[in-house]
């Protein structure tokens, strides 16, 4: 995990060092901005993100519980504003001059927060149109930036090697662009809020938070002094403060996303993300199923509710012995993030025990988990046979063996091997069926849909070849 960023000087000295070349109005207005008084907040409240970065907030003066009120719920848009002068002139809105945009969209983004600071209550439907309406300003202010930022040299941007190992939604969602997401994350956590779900991260973000939000005012700043001189471009000179809140968003982005992977995937992320293993895993055993006969490609291309439950189910039989090297599903902490933890643990059982499986009894246990009844005991001979072979069962799907010997005809053996493979059967079902239910579902579901429309596509190509090569015969 990379280490966090170095700690930023004040945003005065930030925008001294990084202001472009100063004209008089320039001159005048830095003389005139010196950082305003933070407004009162609550005593819970933490200090403002207006005082100078890098003097963390001492212990006794963080908060316990986040505030709860409309005012201190609008206290984590907090901005500087800075007076004009007589001879500023405001610039009028151009879409080819980016920072005309940024100009307009931080004056829409400074008034929508004071609409919102009226606001008393909290749960009030004018409270949520206003908060929308902030957030709206804050992706516009983010898009503004952005278009300066991609005319950055490479060499000046920092890094983003980690998204690699974030999964891929997470990948798109963070392309293209600065998330606002990512932003009113260091916000809260700046005014004392903690995200929900990574609650114990909190102390580990606070500090490349607030060196977010002082970065972003000394973007702000030196934007809005060379927007109120000139909008055109090139933007060479503010390539500077650019590369600062490049640094700050990318440090805070990295710890947080992985935060979040930690909670939802109990662990840290790999080295790269295997999603696109597990979806040729997928789309290879949906491909064996074929051939064996346990799918059909009608039940493909009508997305049958009883293809979507089992494909899952066989893919874990394959990952575990068909391909083990294709997705590590045995490792608890660095595996694929679907299958660590608990179910790392059983699954590294289950491998063990399909191991020792005939190639028949694999098999039959795919037959029994695509659904064919002739392959299933009656409950009560499975009982029966698991009393005659001495066999019990924990919580987890493991066998006990307390068996103390004796002999066991082969009517009762055979009976046993049902057992063995049923016991098989529900510890797959456990794991695999639990990928289509929790904060996990959306994108399994995603990964399946992309799988069954690949091979429908797949297969209508061959059927209108083969008729094609057909045509030409005759």
């Amino acid at each position: 995990m990379a280490s966090a960023a170095a700690p930023v000087s004040s945003t005065a000295s930030i925008s001294t060092q990084t202001s472009p070349p100063r004209t008089s109005s320039q001159a005048a207005q830095q003389q005139r901005s010196a950082p305003a008084p933070a407004p009162a907040t609550s005593p819970a409240s933490p200090t403002s993100a207006t005082a100078p970065p890098g003097e963390s907030t001492p212990a006794s003066t963080q908060p316990t519980n986040p505030p709860h009120s409309a005012y201190s719920i609008a206290q984590i848009f907090q901005f500087r504003k800075w007076k004009l002068l007589d001879t500023d002139v405001i610039p009028k809105l151009n879409e080819s001059h980016p920072l005309s945009l940024f100009y307009h969209a931080d004056e829409y983004l400074l008034r929508s927060v004071a609409s919102l600071k009226k606001v008393t209550s909290p749960t009030s439907a004018k409270f949520r149109r206003l908060n929308d309406r902030v957030h709206r300003a804050q992706r516009l202010l983010l898009d503004s930036i952005y278009l300066c930022y991609v005319d950055l040299s490479e060499e000046d941007k920092s890094g983003r090697a980690y998204r690699a190992q974030l999964p891929p939604e997470d990948q798109r969602e963070l392309e293209g662009g600065f998330s606002e997401n990512i932003w009113f994350a260091g916000q809260a956590l700046s005014r004392g809020f903690r995200i929900r779900g990574i609650e114990a991260f909190t102390a580990e973000l606070v500090e490349p938070a607030k060196q977010l939000c002082a970065t972003m005012e000394a973007l702000r700043f030196v934007f809005r002094c060379r927007a109120l001189v000139c909008t055109a471009p090139p933007h060479t000179d503010l390539f500077p403060v650019l590369a600062d809140f490049d640094k700050s968003w990318t440090a805070f982005e990295h710890r947080i996303c992985f935060c979040y992977f930690s909670v939802t995937y109990s662990g840290r992320p790999g080295r790269a993300d295997e999603t696109d293993m597990f979806l040729v895993l997928l789309s290879e055993t949906l491909l064996r199923a074929i051939s064996k006969n346990y799918l059909t490609w009608d039940q493909i291309h009508s997305f049958d509710p009883s293809a979507i439950i089992a494909l899952p189910r066989l893919t874990i039989i394959s990952g575990l012995l068909h391909m083990p090297d294709c997705v590590s599903m045995t490792d608890a902490e660095s595996g694929f993030r679907y299958f660590r933890g608990d179910k790392a643990t059983k699954l590294r059982g289950v491998q063990d025990e399909l191991r020792s499986l005939k190639p028949s009894e694999v098999e039959k246990l795919e037959w029994m988990i695509v659904g064919k009844e002739e392959y299933w005991v009656p409950t009560e001979g499975v009982e029966g046979a698991a009393a005659l072979n001495g066999e019990r069962w924990d919580s987890g799907m493991c066998l006990i063996d307390d068996n103390e010997g004796g002999s066991i005809g082969k009517d009762q053996k055979a009976a046993g091997e049902e057992v063995g493979l049923q016991r098989i059967f529900r510890a797959i079902c456990a794991v695999a069926d639990d990928l289509q239910s929790g904060p996990r579902a959306r994108e399994f579901v995603g990964i399946m849909h992309k799988v069954f429309s690949m091979h429908e596509e797949k297969d209508v190509e061959k059927t209108n070849g083969r008729k094609a090569k057909g045509k030409r015969r005759r």
